[in-house]
């Protein structure tokens, strides 16, 4: 079952687990790791509300199996049980304290339920947490520590917000068109550069094209979500005097657009955002910025990445920015966080503030569902 999950096979993988755990109960001898294992391929697999069910009763069974809770903790977060869910999560930071998920997922959990202070302390602690760990990751890129300030216009082939997009999904595919459209007003004189693979339909690739956005095609179509580091590759174009990093499903805003004229008039190479109570990644994937020339390699070190590291992670692009890319910018970068103050922040410029529970960065269909 396991070999089957590490290779995507992750239907072929439940049905062989459940035979585990079905002939562990015929024998009584049932066992938390393979009920739990049987959790995680299940949550893999997208039924929140099964894995749930069944880690309520291994917690149930085995009240004293913190792996239980962490599983429980996560799917709870995914039927929208955030109340529960935080629960857990308070469970598994009594067991483990310093466990930097658990202080993520109940920062996150604690923000929606409106305990901020709590939000922001635990929050606070997994950024730091994560900053102490990655100081054992070698520094690959030599980076200064400020660079000229522009003096000129930017120019479409030249100052670039980049953005992954595959599937037909609207999420994704309907707020993308949108970025395209409102850039033009909120980044006069920058382009939007859409990588994308040939899971994109003829029809909406014509779309992005037609209302300006720049097509670049990858023909290596990774599994799982290794395709939302192709937007990365931006940093490797030598044309590339300054990069945006987006989400194609979070809309660009003003109060972005302020805290990027911010950076690039500061001095700082990079510049990373945080703006809500579950932004406690050293850097989002979908929120952060840079000057070109400085990460040359790019696309070798995310090749190194995925070839030494099989995971299947739905993160797995912060994950390299943390362990790879933040190493090196660290200490060269300006960080706007109105939130944790953490790696000397300054908050964000007071200009077009966003409604109450509105952030830069968000899931535009989240918030147009709620609204």
């Amino acid at each position: 079952a396991v070999a089957l999950m590490n290779h995507g096979l992750i239907v072929p993988a439940i049905t062989a687990q459940v035979s585990c755990v079905n002939a562990g109960v015929r024998q009584q001898n049932r066992l938390a790791d393979d009920e739990n294992l049987l959790v995680a391929m299940i949550l893999m697999h997208g039924d929140a509300l099964g894995a749930s069910d069944l880690a309520r009763r291994i917690t149930v069974t085995w009240p004293d199996y913190t792996a239980g809770w962490v599983n429980l903790a996560y799917a709870l977060t995914q039927t929208g049980d955030t109340a529960e869910a935080a629960n857990a999560y308070r469970r598994v930071v009594a067991d483990l304290p310093g466990d930097i998920n658990a202080m993520d997922g109940l920062a996150r959990c604690l923000g929606s339920l409106g305990e901020h202070d709590e939000a922001v302390k635990f929050g606070r602690q997994a950024l730091e947490a994560k900053g102490n760990l990655m100081r054992e990751k070698p520094v690959l890129w030599s980076v200064p520590s400020t660079v000229a300030v522009e003096d000129e216009e930017p120019a479409p082939s030249s100052h670039v917000i980049a953005y992954s997009l595959w599937g037909d999904d609207p999420r994704y595919i309907s707020t993308a068109l949108r970025n395209v459209k409102i850039a033009r007003d909120i980044y006069p004189g920058w382009s939007c550069r859409i990588y994308h693979d040939d899971t994109v339909s003829r029809r909406m690739l014509d779309d992005l094209k037609v209302h300006g956005a720049v097509l670049v095609p990858v023909a290596d179509r990774h599994v799982g979500k290794e395709r939302l580091m192709w937007r990365s590759l931006v940093a490797d174009d030598p044309q590339v005097k300054r990069f945006l990093v987006r989400d194609a499903d979070s809309l660009l805003s003003v109060r972005e657009r302020v805290a990027v004229d911010a950076w690039m008039t500061s001095g700082k190479p990079f510049h990373v955002l945080r703006d809500w109570y579950s932004h406690t990644d050293l850097m989002l994937a979908g929120l952060w910025d840079g000057t070109g020339g400085l990460l040359t390699g790019m696309r070798e070190e995310i090749n190194t990445f995925l070839a030494t590291n099989s995971i299947i992670d739905r993160k797995i692009d912060q994950l390299f920015l943390a362990e790879v890319v933040w190493p090196s910018i660290r200490d060269a970068t300006l960080t706007h966080d109105d939130y944790f103050g953490c790696f000397d922040a300054q908050p964000f410029p007071p200009f077009d503030m966003l409604l109450p529970g509105q952030h830069v960065g968000q899931n535009a269909s989240v918030y147009e569902r709620e609204t």
